[in-house]
């Protein structure tokens, strides 16, 4: 048999605490048990240690205010094709964003963060291949924009910092060529 002792809510900051003590009789009774068959004070004293261990405590803490929690909204074309499936936030965009055309092909992939674009941003031919792809850093490019052919040769090549162009873009023939 167990017992769960809770202690009324105190008030820390915007949390709520409890504390919950758990005394477990089975244990209490086998140790005190135990306690009486050994002679020697010492080996008591362990016993009595092992009693209070039994005796723990949790905290359980939960803030104050709105549940917040994470939604996924869809939207659908009148022929009942998804146009965008997004992730929100506390009513923001956060987590990723997919947009596809009207015959179910995908044309963009999107990563949020706090409503601003946070990592991949790739859009995409109707063949699936990816036209552009660009790396955001809390809404600003940071790294490489990419884009690419509609046969997957890469056409461009950016290095963004903080959204500041760092180096000069870099194009190709859609052969393969570099062009400057």
């Amino acid at each position: 048999m167990t017992i769960i002792i809770e202690t009324p809510p105190f008030q820390v900051g915007f949390f709520n605490i409890r504390i919950f003590l758990l005394l477990s009789l089975i244990s209490l009774a086998e140790i005190f048990k135990k306690m009486l068959q050994i002679k020697q004070k010492r080996f008591s004293f362990f016993y009595l240690i092992g009693l209070m261990l039994l005796i723990s405590c949790s905290v359980s803490v939960k803030r104050e205010g709105p549940e917040i929690e994470r939604e996924m909204k869809r939207s659908y074309y009148t022929n009942g094709t998804l146009e965008y499936e997004s992730t929100y936030f506390n009513d923001r965009l956060d987590g990723y964003s997919k947009y596809w055309d009207d015959l179910g092909s995908l044309i963009s992939h999107v990563e949020y963060m706090n409503g601003q674009p946070h990592g991949f941003w790739n859009t995409y031919y109707n063949n699936g291949q990816v036209k552009i792809s660009t790396v955001y850093f809390h809404g600003k490019k940071h790294g490489e924009e990419k884009s690419y052919y509609e046969n997957g040769q890469l056409k461009s090549l950016g290095i963004y910092e903080y959204d500041q162009l760092v180096e000069d873009i870099v194009r190709w023939k859609k052969n393969g060529d570099l062009i400057y």
